[in-house]
């Protein structure tokens, strides 16, 4: 890799980090692309300069048999494992394989399932028909290896086919759940790395910034408990992958901290669908987080207490100073209301002193220093823009009901 060539890369690197720690950031997603596209171009160059006279090793046909094998994935392993196993009528290897088969389809169409309802149009509709097309597989697959085991072996060729099948479909689901939560699965992935690796002192800072990330995002959707809104579907939704996603933190965190020994194939297996489901956990909550801004700023929108429902164009300074203009504007409106009425103006006091106190901690959030360079503090640090946003919403929700 040439200095230009690594340059592209690192930049890359840097633009993704900054995306991950800002997802609503324009200039960001705009610098990210703009990276992409370089390192791309960079890619093209080299792969257009190969040929078998300049670089014979390259392109030699065991170079080019390797880039086709690849790693074996966990589905092909099963299929193939499993299509041996019958035709040898080994029973016990079979009926293993067939439940690990029916493990996998369970969790990776699970997995897509979860992503399903985030994706739009042609790709909802395929993850969808993949999800039943799959299942669909896995119990014909399971019948006819039971069928050839008792004696009907005119139904092998058919469980050859659907096995190739299952395994095609599987192999697609999961590259497509993989690929909509790369941004998040990076996070297990590079811990499973560093335990394989047997890194132990690299993967309890990746372990701990796995774990920030999941404190911080529970930290903000316990925010979202005083949230009303249109739809309360997201709210329910976010809240309750927060249960899930705690749950899998966990786990996670016992297996990692027991791993002090090298990882056998099954661990890995294991660890990285905890880490599936923990990445897809990750993209299902921030994203209903995403939705709840926008249905709350809209209600902002509608009682006259908020100027925007794109969050993502308001600085946070921006924020704060509209909050405040809002709440003075709110205090002066509450006051003339209650003139000669004390109940009323006992109420509105209460409502004044809670809106300040809403005020206090959007400065607080904005006032957050993080002075460590430890990753695991800068993880926290990249999540305090959602802070924000969700303590402005909460204020929103106030506002509203009083005016």
């Amino acid at each position: 890799m040439d200095i230009f060539e690594s340059r592209a890369v690192n930049g890359l690197r840097a633009a993704n980090s900054n995306l991950v720690s800002d997802r609503g950031n324009r200039a960001f997603a705009e610098t990210f692309q703009k990276r992409l596209e370089q390192v791309l171009d960079r890619v093209q160059q080299v792969t257009s300069g190969l040929s078998e006279d300049n670089h014979p090793s390259i392109l030699s046909p065991q170079r080019k048999n390797l880039r086709q094998t690849g790693g074996m994935s966990i589905a092909r392993k099963i299929s193939e494992g499993l299509t041996c196993a019958v035709q040898k009528i080994n029973k016990h290897r079979s009926n293993l394989l067939c439940g690990e088969l029916l493990a996998w389809t369970n969790h990776i169409v699970d997995m897509a399932k979860h992503i399903g309802p985030y994706c739009l149009g042609t790709k909802q509709k395929s993850i969808r028909s993949l999800c039943h097309e799959t299942d669909l597989l896995a119990s014909e697959i399971i019948d006819q290896a039971k069928s050839v085991l008792t004696g009907d072996a005119d139904q092998m060729d058919e469980l050859n086919e659907h096995c190739l099948n299952w395994k095609t479909k599987a192999e697609k689901l999961q590259v497509c759940v993989d690929a909509t939560v790369d941004t998040y699965k990076v996070v297990p992935d590079a811990l499973i790395e560093a335990l394989s690796e047997q890194n132990l002192v690299l993967a309890k800072e990746e372990l701990d910034c796995l774990k920030t990330h999941y404190s911080c995002v529970g930290d903000v959707v316990l925010m979202t408990q005083g949230l009303v809104c249109t739809d309360q579907a997201p709210l329910r939704h976010c809240q309750d992958l927060a249960e899930e996603l705690e749950n899998i933190t966990i786990t996670i965190t016992t297996t990692a901290e027991m791993s002090s020994q090298r990882l056998s194939d099954e661990d890995i297996n294991q660890l990285d669908q905890l880490g599936r489901e923990w990445a897809v956990m990750m993209f299902c909550i921030l994203s209903d987080l995403d939705t709840i801004v926008e249905e709350v700023s809209k209600m902002g929108i509608e009682r006259k207490v908020w100027s925007t429902q794109d969050m993502t164009s308001l600085e946070q300074e921006d924020i704060i100073a509209h909050v405040e203009q809002e709440n003075k504007r709110l205090r002066d409106i509450l006051h003339g209301a209650c003139i000669g009425n004390e109940s009323k103006a006992k109420e509105a006091q209460d409502l004044c002193h809670c809106m300040s106190e809403l005020l206090d901690k959007l400065r607080s959030e904005m006032a957050r220093r993080v002075t460590s360079c430890q990753r695991a503090f800068m993880v926290s640090k990249s999540y305090v823009p959602l802070r924000i946003r969700m303590a402005s919403m909460c204020w929103i929700v106030k506002a509203s009901v009083h005016l």
